[in-house]
């Protein structure tokens, strides 16, 4: 069963290519937010997500109208499954380390990590390489700002006199054969130094009104998605 992730946002949009070998792509985007997704059942799938401590209780109360459940799959497949899980949750980690030295050095306050949002971003990162897309917009049409009310996730922030609401959003993928063997460490520093080479997605890190941040990646067979949120 497929993963459904949607996502809405205000976009300001910018796409670059980066990097050599395994092809790296990023995108950013402005302000948005809004989410809701159904997902696959597993209580082998479900345990490896309490291990690291990923709130799986949105999962888990909308997963009883699938048919599919992990606990079909051989234990060698789950422990590459969760193998991948562990590294996806190291890179995340470092994501938001790596983004915190650049912030620090600009003299601007450290962000927080937000398991909420970086849920929010996870499921966005999923629902990419499920549907193999890569933009802030689902192939259905419905943008980061759709996905983010629908998630029960609110976020406001002053600028000014002025109270703005929504999240921005930053965007990584890389593909290639050998993205199985990177590390969690070089995920993320591709990631950040991609989007630090780049105005636009620069400019959503070093923004000071932002004070909490998710992670979230997703590493297939042949892509890692990488989706940043801030709020």
């Amino acid at each position: 069963m497929k993963t459904l992730i949607i996502f809405t946002l205000i976009v300001i949009m910018g796409l670059a290519v980066i990097g050599a070998g395994p092809s790296s792509f990023i995108d950013n985007v402005g302000a948005g937010g809004i989410f809701l997704f159904s997902a696959v059942n597993s209580d082998s799938a479900f345990a490896i997500l309490d291990e690291i401590k990923i709130d799986v209780t949105p999962i888990t109360e909308t997963v009883e109208k699938g048919t599919f459940s992990l606990s079909q799959i051989s234990d060698n497949t789950l422990q590459l499954l969760s193998d991948n899980i562990t590294k996806e949750k190291l890179a995340e980690m470092e994501v938001h380390r790596l983004i915190n030295l650049e912030r620090e050095k600009y003299g601007l306050n450290i962000l927080e990590y937000d398991e909420n949002l970086s849920l929010v971003a996870k499921l966005h990162s999923i629902d990419m390489a499920d549907d193999e897309y890569f933009a802030h917009e689902t192939p259905e049409g419905l943008s980061p700002t759709d996905r983010a009310s629908r998630s029960d996730y609110v976020c406001e922030y002053r600028i000014g006199n002025l109270i703005y609401s929504g999240i921005g959003e930053n965007i990584h993928m890389v593909k290639g054969s050998s993205v199985s063997f990177m590390s969690p460490e070089s995920i993320a520093e591709l990631a950040v130094s991609g989007w630090m080479d780049s105005p636009g997605h620069k400019e959503n890190i070093l923004t000071s009104n932002f004070s909490k941040e998710g992670i979230g990646v997703s590493i297939s067979a042949f892509t890692i998605h990488v989706t940043q949120d801030f709020c």
